[in-house]
């Protein structure tokens, strides 16, 4: 890459301007950045742009963003010759605004790159001259490679047998980061690294403070309080006014009535005078009307609304009407100072149960309680019948076997499951000589290299398996064609 070119040379400070004159009330604020003719802030020099106000840093954007009557003045640079590329690539240009506003970009282009040419310059680009070209050196002439822009050092290259051999002791170009330095040898310093506001690492988080912390070209965006000011919209009170700016007039502090002040008292005539939904609360009599209470009847209900039912119209037992049928439950039922007489609630069929066990009865009165007649359970031994025989609230218990079943274990067999539930799987006596399942389920012996299974391993005469060039022949291992007899294990 050329050169990088100088960075921006802050701006002298601007003149300080008049002192904002305090509000009167009538700030022309079009584009909301708190600036304009009356404003508290003071005024604006483009009342059209919420970016463009006294209080905002200068950009490199060919506009006055701070109002100072001058554009772009802290990037010195601006417009300055620049160039990029290397040997006889280099191309030529000035510097102008990168576009994050906030840095300059060089506006040269490249060159292509040539086929180099033993012509002492650097054709093909790559920061070497005449290189590769047999004969175009002189054995032990040196020269410069690489480059010095940046963070780049140049390093040097020796003639060896006509040719310019390696670049030693250059800085090559590296990944541009976001540091402050030209990494990449570019001429370009942190190249689409820097944020919105020209610096390194995330846009500063938008807090309401009047200004545009995030570089957007917006101040307090989604911030702001539905009154347009920071912190929390201004309680409301009752006077008639939206005082924290939500399209309503004095909610939730007006009365049950909608007014301001006390609610109206109320009268027994009908009507809510007090708004909260009920009609004559607290000036009617006990049953909600106005005038006297009505008369006790006994009828289950409470005409007088006095929380007493039927008071003082009841019968002997306290109820209206006929007394109760006397039931067997060691009390006087019909309040006739008799206690269980010919009660109504017995005779009918019952049955005595145990968990599993029952037995058939009818209800008789005895000592104030209905019980059953019938009689008691006899338990029986418990068998493998998924019932509970002797009553004891458990079933089959003891008569399972292993797996939880009646009757017998299964038998276990070569299927990849516990079949005998003794915690092992497929765990046969038969794998010791099952030439099909040898050592394992599934594990059948090769019959041109084993003719029995032995401990639960393939054997060919009671030794190991024949190897995979040899076969099993008459109990020993041989090479096929030839007779196991004469030739054994060659």
């Amino acid at each position: 890459g050329g050169e990088g070119g100088p960075g921006g040379e802050g701006g002298p400070g601007g003149e300080g301007g008049p002192g904002g004159t305090g509000g009167t009330g009538d700030c022309l604020d079009a584009d909301g950045d708190g600036y304009g003719p009356g404003c508290e802030a003071g005024p604006d020099c483009a009342d059209d742009q919420p970016a463009v106000n006294p209080g905002t840093s200068e950009r490199c954007d060919g506009v006055d963003n701070d109002c100072d009557g001058r554009a772009d003045e802290t990037f010195a640079a601006l417009g300055e010759p620049c160039d990029r590329g290397t040997g006889r690539c280099v191309g030529t240009g000035t510097w102008g605004c990168a576009p994050d506003g906030a840095s300059l970009a060089c506006g040269a282009v490249a060159r292509e790159p040539g086929a180099e040419a033993c012509d002492a310059e650097d054709n093909d680009c790559d920061g070497a001259v005449d290189e590769g070209l047999p004969g175009c050196c002189n054995d032990g002439a040196m020269q410069a490679c690489g480059t010095d822009v940046g963070r780049c050092v140049a390093g040097s290259q020796t003639c060896v047998e006509g040719t310019w051999g390696a670049c030693q002791g250059a800085t090559a170009p590296a990944a541009e980061a976001c540091n402050g330095q030209d990494d990449d040898c570019d001429g370009t310093v942190d190249e689409a690294s820097l944020n919105a506001c020209g610096a390194c690492g995330p846009v500063p988080v938008e807090v309401c403070n009047g200004a545009d912390d995030d570089c957007d070209g917006r101040t307090d965006e989604g911030l702001t309080n539905a009154c347009g000011g920071c912190g929390a919209a201004p309680a409301e009170v009752c006077n008639g006014q939206d005082d924290d700016c939500d399209g309503r007039t004095d909610e939730g502090v007006t009365n049950a009535c909608g007014t301001c002040g006390a609610a109206p008292v109320e009268v027994c005539n009908g009507a809510d005078e007090d708004c909260d939904g009920r009609t004559d609360e607290g000036v009617s009599n006990a049953c909600g009307t106005c005038g006297a209470a009505p008369v006790e009847v006994c009828n289950g209900a409470d005409e007088d609304c006095d929380g007493r039912t039927d008071e003082g119209v009841r019968n002997a037992c306290g109820g209206c009407g006929a007394v109760p049928a006397e039931t067997c439950n060691g009390r006087d039922d019909d309040c006739d100072n008799r206690v269980d007489e010919n009660p109504t609630d017995v005779g009918g069929a019952c049955t005595r149960e145990l968990l599993a066990c029952q037995t058939q009865g009818v209800f008789v009165c005895g000592g104030g309680q209905r019980v059953c007649d019938a009689p008691a359970i006899v338990a029986e031994p418990e068998t493998c019948n998924n019932r509970d025989d002797d009553c004891d609230g458990n079933v089959d218990e003891g008569q399972r076997n292993a797996c939880g079943g009646c009757g017998p274990v299964p038998v276990e067999t070569c299927n990849g499951l516990d079949d005998d539930c003794d915690g092992s799987v497929d765990n046969l006596p038969s794998l010791a000589w099952d030439f099909d399942n040898c050592g394992s389920c599934g594990n059948q012996c090769d019959w041109d290299r084993a003719d029995s299974c032995e401990s639960g391993v393939c054997s060919c005469g009671g030794g190991l398996a024949c190897r995979a060039a040899q076969i099993c022949d008459f109990g020993q291992c041989c090479r096929p064609g030839l007779n196991c007899d004469i030739l054994p294990q060659q």
